[in-house]
């Protein structure tokens, strides 16, 4: 019997370091994950406010976060109990053993279940993030004309504004134009636009000269970009 304990003994000493180090390396997961979404609410959240997006899928991992360290702060000290209850007893044996691996098991695989279906969340709000950093270009109130002024060659006349929606910055920006008469091709060109910084505008008003009658039949005036220089 007194082996019988010393053996129980031993085994319940080296469970709970086995488990505190469990603990240690699941609560450094969590505070990683913690420390990552509480920079990106700084990052998003400050971009949502200033620019009017809606933050409500951050808010629900947030939430979700929350959620996650109360359940696990109340696994910890659950799992703490059991392992003092399990060490300061005096009755061992192979079952109880058994049913403590058992249940920590259990519940290191629930936990790494619940980290990673906070790092895919994280993972999607970063695409999210990098969504509304990545330039987009739009026209606005931006028209074309077939222009056939009298001793002058004629010319598609596109005029307006261009908008980049987002924040992040739209390189090397350019209209191109396509134009038919009939089913002859008689404009493909491009008119350089430059550079145009996050949530700005550039004004349009360029002209695209082409030859022929009786004039143009159809048109197509489209913008194209870089997101790098």
């Amino acid at each position: 019997m007194s082996q019988k304990k010393v053996v129980g003994r031993r085994i319940a000493i080296e469970l709970g370091i086995v488990c505190v180090i469990l603990i240690a390396g699941l609560i450094g997961a969590v505070a990683y994950y913690t420390t990552v979404i509480n920079d990106k609410n700084s990052g998003y959240g400050s971009y949502a406010s200033d620019h009017g997006h809606t933050n409500s899928d951050y808010n629900s991992l947030a939430n979700y976060k929350s959620q996650l360290e109360t359940w696990l702060a109340g696994n910890i000290t659950q799992l703490q109990n059991q392992i003092n209850t399990y060490v300061g007893t005096r009755h061992y044996d192979d079952s109880y053993v058994h049913q403590l691996e058992t249940w920590l098991a259990g519940n290191i695989t629930e936990l790494q279940s619940q980290i990673d279906i906070l790092s895919s969340q994280n993972s999607n709000l970063q695409n999210q993030v990098d969504n509304f950093n990545t330039p987009r270009l739009v026209k606005v109130d931006l028209r074309a004309e077939d222009n056939r002024p009298i001793l002058q060659m004629p010319r598609l006349h596109v005029y307006g504004y261009v908008f980049n929606t987002r924040s992040g910055t739209a390189y090397n920006c350019k209209l191109h134009a396509v134009a038919y008469i009939g089913s002859i091709e008689v404009i493909n060109s491009y008119k350089t636009l430059g550079t145009i910084s996050g949530e700005s505008w550039k004004s349009v008003n360029e002209e695209f000269l082409y030859q022929g009658d009786p004039g143009l039949s159809r048109w197509d005036v489209t913008i194209e970009w870089t997101n790098t220089p």
